[in-house]
């Protein structure tokens, strides 16, 4: 950020490996473990009802919070935002809620909550225009700012940490197709990808299909369900199952095709835009945001969601076709670099600060964008 216009507070709910990394830019950190924050878990659970006990404490320490810094500004993952656009209204100060994820799947209890996102904030920024659509058309408060990825930090992936991880899994020599992210049936996809490597085991006998990642604490079912699956369908010596690993970009490196057979809507996949940004081609299906982040045939290619024959069709067209394989890593690339660089995100969201500011201070005039001599403003943003 421009600190000539913004100073920035991190408020988190305990400590961890971002405490540290903030620290390090010289950014000033609030640990508060009474914040309220809501997850899928919490209200699939009876953990509601300590979340619901919690929730006014919650926004009373954070509205104390924020007078008692002068903050011009909240900025609040989906996480916290419940409490977070609450003590901002409380307190009197605009409120930016970004949303990453896909809530429709709550129907009744979405609707509500669609209207709280909008009355406790000045802006809503939301992640694609496929989270934006979960609003009421229209909502002027509701605007779309891609995340972006700093492509620096994705160049620095040597051969030897990629032969490191394909010789820890026995992989030298082998063609690599894998799935990267959260294990999760009848939504990340992962029994779609192994019914496709079932239609695709006898075409390409040197080609292992990868599973890196492991269930959220509470669904390890999942990760059961998966075994058994891979076992029924003989390919036990094909699907390998890693786990997390601790060189994740080294893994990307190691893929000749990444599959994101997700069959509910991906808010806007980050791991897409990783391999992307890593030069290695991707599949994803035709739903929720990477349709924003594919162009179908030239940056990637899409399959519907849950048609294993179509997923399997796309996988193989990228395995025996070395020149689409090269033209969509070098399209790509540069898409990731024009349209979802972490510069251009950041710009924006610098932008969405400005216009907030100036509506808050000038209501009644047209919103500019303050100059670099326009004073401090602080900013707590939070995150869950």
């Amino acid at each position: 950020m421009d600190r000539r216009r913004f100073n920035p507070c991190v408020v988190l709910p305990d400590d961890g490996p971002l405490v540290g990394a903030l620290k390090r830019s010289g950014v000033p950190v609030v640990i508060m473990p009474s914040l309220s924050v809501v997850t899928r878990h919490v209200f699939h659970s009876l953990r509601v009802f300590p979340f619901l006990l919690r929730l006014p404490l919650s926004v009373l320490a954070l509205a104390s919070l924020i007078r008692r810094e002068r903050v011009s500004i909240v900025h609040s993952n989906v996480g916290v935002a419940v409490s977070a656009g609450a003590a901002a209204k409380l307190a009197g100060v605009p409120h930016i809620w970004h949303v990453r994820d896909s809530f429709r799947e709550f129907g009744v209890l979405w609707k509500g909550y669609a209207r709280y996102i909008l009355w406790s904030s000045a802006r809503v920024v939301c992640v694609s225009h496929a989270v934006a659509a979960q609003f009421q058309p229209g909502s002027p408060k509701v605007v779309v700012v891609h995340n972006g990825l700093p492509l620096e930090e994705f160049e620095g992936v040597t051969d030897a940490r990629v032969e490191r991880f394909r010789k820890k899994y026995d992989l030298i020599g082998k063609r690599l197709v894998g799935v990267v992210g959260r294990i999760k049936f009848q939504r990340k996809g992962q029994e779609i990808f192994v019914q496709a490597a079932q239609l695709l085991k006898d075409k390409f006998d040197d080609v292992r299909f990868l599973i890196i990642g492991s269930p959220f604490p509470g669904n390890e079912s999942h990760l059961q369900c998966l075994r058994e699956l891979i076992e029924e369908l003989r390919l036990c010596d094909r699907v390998i199952l890693t786990g997390d690993v601790d060189d994740i970009q080294a893994a990307y490196r190691s893929l000749d095709v990444l599959v994101l057979p997700s069959c509910q809507p991906e808010p806007f996949a980050g791991v897409v835009l990783e391999a992307m940004a890593l030069g290695v081609p991707v599949v994803g299906t035709r739903t929720g945001g990477t349709v924003e982040q594919i162009e179908d045939g030239i940056s990637g290619l899409l399959a519907d969601p849950n048609n294993v024959e179509m997923l399997a069709g796309a996988i193989e067209r990228l395995l025996t076709d070395r020149g689409l394989r090269e033209s969509i890593c070098k399209a790509a690339h540069a898409r990731v670099a024009e349209r979802f660089s972490f510069e251009t995100m950041w710009q924006k969201l610098e932008a969405l600060y400005a216009s907030v500011l100036a509506q808050r201070t000038a209501p009644s005039t047209t919103m500019k964008t303050p100059g670099p001599d326009t004073a401090d403003d602080g900013l707590v943003r939070i995150d869950g």
